[in-house]
C-alpha cells in the first residue's frame, strides 16, 4: 500500500495542495480561537485567587438567579446588559475577575465580548455555577 502512495501523490498533486492548505486553514483558525478563549479555572484555583491575591467572582447570570444563590463575595453583572457590566466591574478594582454563569458557556463568551471592551485581566470558572454547587462549595442567598 505504501509502495503507491507516493504515485498517488505525483497523479494527484492538485488534491494534496488542497487538503494541506484546508489543513494549514484549521490549524491557523483553531489556534486564533485558542488565544481568544480566557482562562479556565478550577473552583480551588478559582477561590485560591480570590482568598489570596485581589481577584474576584463575578455571576453574570440574571439578578433573579443571582439572588436565588451565588458564590460568597461575588458580584452580579448579568450578560444581558454589557454596558452595565463593563460599569459594575469597573465599581471592584480587581487583578482578575472570575467570571461564572450556570454551566460556564455563557462566562467564556462574556469574557470574550468583555475583552472586546479592552477589560483583559479575565477568567472563567470551570463548570460555572453547577460544578461549585456538585462540589459541595458554599452558596450565599441574598436576603
Amino acid at each position: 500500500m505504501t509502495s503507491k502512495l507516493p504515485e498517488f501523490l505525483a497523479n494527484h498533486w492538485i488534491l494534496v495542495a488542497i487538503l494541506v492548505f484546508l489543513v494549514l486553514l484549521w490549524l491557523i483558525f483553531e489556534g486564533i480561537q485558542w488565544r481568544r478563549r480566557s482562562k479556565s479555572l478550577s473552583a480551588a484555583e478559582a477561590t485560591r485567587l480570590v482568598n489570596h491575591d485581589n481577584a474576584v467572582f463575578v455571576d453574570i447570570r440574571s439578578q433573579a438567579v443571582y439572588e436565588q444563590g451565588h458564590i460568597p463575595g461575588a458580584i452580579s453583572a448579568a450578560s444581558d446588559n454589557i454596558q452595565q457590566a463593563v460599569k459594575q466591574l469597573g465599581k471592584h478594582k480587581a487583578d482578575l475577575y472570575v467570571l461564572y454563569c450556570q454551566q460556564g458557556f455563557h462566562a467564556q463568551k462574556m469574557a470574550q465580548t468583555l475583552k472586546e471592551q479592552d477589560i483583559s485581566n479575565l477568567a472563567v470558572l470551570q463548570g460555572g455555577f453547577d460544578q461549585w454547587r456538585n462540589d459541595g462549595l458554599p452558596v450565599e442567598k441574598k436576603r
